[in-house]
């Protein structure tokens, strides 16, 4: 099956919409695993951006493949940012399975963007 740039953006706006409820809803769950700790000023901010992401994939549902695949080397870079972020602080504090959660779902966002471009080659 060809991966195509719609379905990415469905899987990214999954991730925002999780990372939305969990920064929301389950703020003291996530403190708990992870090594950041809870703040509540700052998780409802990283809630707020997520909401906006999400609107702006949403967004993206009405445009051409053309252009839902220009955004695809922006999200990469963000999931890449992202999980290496999540991946240092799980590997220098042992225990925190929310930071191997964090690091794993980002990276996956990447290997599945790679398969993509790998595709659009042949």
């Amino acid at each position: 099956m060809k991966i195509r740039a719609r379905h990415l953006i469905s899987i990214w706006l999954f991730g925002f919409l999780l990372s939305l409820v969990i920064q929301s809803l389950f703020q003291g769950w996530f403190a708990a695993v992870t090594v950041w700790g809870r703040n509540v000023g700052w998780q409802t901010e990283i809630a707020i951006w997520n909401a906006g992401m999400s609107l702006v994939l949403i967004g993206l549902f009405r445009q051409s493949e053309s252009v839902q695949a220009k955004v695809i080397p922006g999200l990469v870079i963000l999931s890449l940012a992202l999980g290496i972020n999540h991946l240092l602080v799980a590997i220098s504090k042992a225990g925190y399975f929310g930071n191997w959660l964090g690091a794993s779902l980002n990276f996956g966002g990447v290997l599945l963007a790679v398969l993509y471009f790998l595709g659009q080659r042949r």
